[in-house]
């Protein structure tokens, strides 16, 4: 069939419907732009989450830096406090400690010093805990560093202060126990038997042992403290004026920071003949005695009178530095010459170089430790005994007669045996015990004033905040 004109034109090739004349010059409508502004939009965006990113990280490890720095110039500071406590007593009077700690927070920033800014308050102005506000003793260093943008400067050039504080410790205080045993395992670590008696007239009682029986009380004796504390545990059928509390945390060394004293020149003495009697008198002067040219320490019998001169005798200080121990028995020992009181230091690490001090019924025993009015002896106050670290030698001390001893007996390393008396009232036989481990044995009473003032202080360096 044959197809007019106009049915042809609106046919296509193969019978397919052709489209309308010009259809294919026809354009699609304009864009907008739309698409491009959202794109901006969103780049805006990523940049910004970009920023927050690497400026984020870069003021996040500028922060644990400026921390550190703070810490190390706390700890600058109290270091110094501590060098110098004898002297300031914890006070910055010549400035030394406020610039070490400066000094050691600019070195954390050795290649931008213009952008630290170090305040240093001693003492603290700001603890978190106001305890240590105003407190001798203690170091606040405040370290800001102005960090430089990365990303961020996008929204800003001004740089980003970063700022680090902390509070640090050096000092000489007084402990809150008055018997503290060091031993961390073994059991009666601190052991009370044959009926005797433990007092302390202030303070408490801190046994580290964890184990089991780490305290026992045994034989009807008696414990009497503020507190009574015990890592592990206690045994035994003794009394206790209040119940020890158990799984306690150990405390370290109070003082394990305190040096040795220096050796000091040999020391001397003087003997006289006692009238109407075989027994000797000795007049004993501070120093080194039994070895490394140390005077040899006379041979003391029983009915002997020892005089102990003290602190301000002589440049020893009030020290008796001994090489061999010291062992007496029976005789009467006091102090005279001066004031400031004296310590024995036992270096002595032999077998025989123990230290033991045994009173009689019929004679006296009267020794304070150092007070620290010297200024020679100002480390070691309080101090009446001081043993070698290291050194495992028994220190014994048996109350007889009329006998009293004030102030601490140190042995870090060694056992510690006394013996009470029967006295009436029971005579005091130190102010602190710190030793590896303690054992109080005989019928008798064992007294601690604590509150004698004869206590050394714990040394503390640390950062606290």
């Amino acid at each position: 069939m044959q197809l007019n004109p106009r049915e042809a034109a609106g046919r296509t090739h193969r019978g397919v419907e052709a489209k309308p004349a010009g259809s294919a010059l026809r354009r699609r409508a304009p864009r907008r732009g739309v698409v491009a502004v959202q794109c901006v939009l969103a780049l805006s965006v990523l940049m910004g989450a970009a920023a927050l990113i690497v400026d984020g990280g870069i003021l996040m490890s500028e922060r644990r830096h400026v921390q550190a720095a703070a810490d190390a110039a706390a700890l600058a500071g109290a270091i110094d406090l501590y060098k110098n406590y004898a002297t300031h007593a914890g006070v910055d009077t010549p400035g030394s400690a406020a610039d070490s700690a400066r000094a050691i927070a600019l070195a954390n920033y050795p290649a931008d010093p213009a952008n630290v800014a170090v305040t240093v308050s001693i003492p603290p102005q700001s603890a978190e805990s106001s305890s240590y506000n105003g407190k001798a003793g203690y170091v606040e260093v405040r370290v800001t560093y102005a960090q430089e943008r990365g990303l961020s400067t996008i929204w800003s050039s001004s740089r980003i202060p970063v700022t680090g504080r902390a509070i640090a410790r050096g000092r000489w205080a007084p402990s809150d126990f008055a018997i503290l045993t060091l031993a961390p395992t073994g059991a009666a670590e601190f052991n009370v038997s044959g009926g005797g008696s433990v007092e302390v007239n202030g303070g408490s009682i801190m046994v580290n042992s964890n184990d089991v029986g780490a305290l026992k009380n045994s034989g009807g004796g008696s414990v009497k403290a503020s507190s009574i504390e015990v890592v592990g545990d206690y045994t035994g059928g003794g009394s206790f004026s209040t119940t020890p509390k158990t799984g306690s945390m150990p405390i370290e060394d109070p003082l394990k920071l305190l040096a040795a004293p220096a050796i000091p020149s040999p020391g001397n003495f003087t003997m006289t003949s006692i009238p109407n009697s075989n027994a000797k008198r000795y007049t004993l002067s501070p120093g080194a005695y039994d070895g490394n040219g140390g005077t040899p320490m006379p041979s003391f019998k029983s009915g002997d009178e020892v005089i102990f001169k003290q602190a301000d005798a002589n440049s020893a200080g009030g020290i008796y530095y001994l090489y061999k121990g010291l062992k007496t028995s029976g005789v009467t020992m006091t102090m005279g010459d001066g004031t400031g009181g004296m310590m024995f230091y036992n270096a002595g690490v032999g077998s025989s170089d123990g230290f033991s001090i045994t009173g009689n019924a019929s004679g006296t025993v009267n020794l304070s430790g150092l007070d620290g009015t010297a200024s020679s002896t100002r480390a070691y106050k309080g101090l009446i005994y001081y043993q070698a670290r290291g050194s495992t030698q028994d220190v014994s001390v048996a109350g007889n007669g009329s006998f009293t001893l004030r102030g601490t007996f140190y042995a870090p390393s060694a056992a510690l045996k006394v013996t009470g008396n029967s006295s009436t009232p029971p005579s005091t036989i130190g102010s602190q015990y710190i030793a590896n481990s303690l054992t109080v044995s005989g019928g008798g009473a064992v007294v601690l004033d604590y509150n004698s003032g004869l206590v050394a202080p714990a040394r503390f360096i640390g950062l606290v905040e």
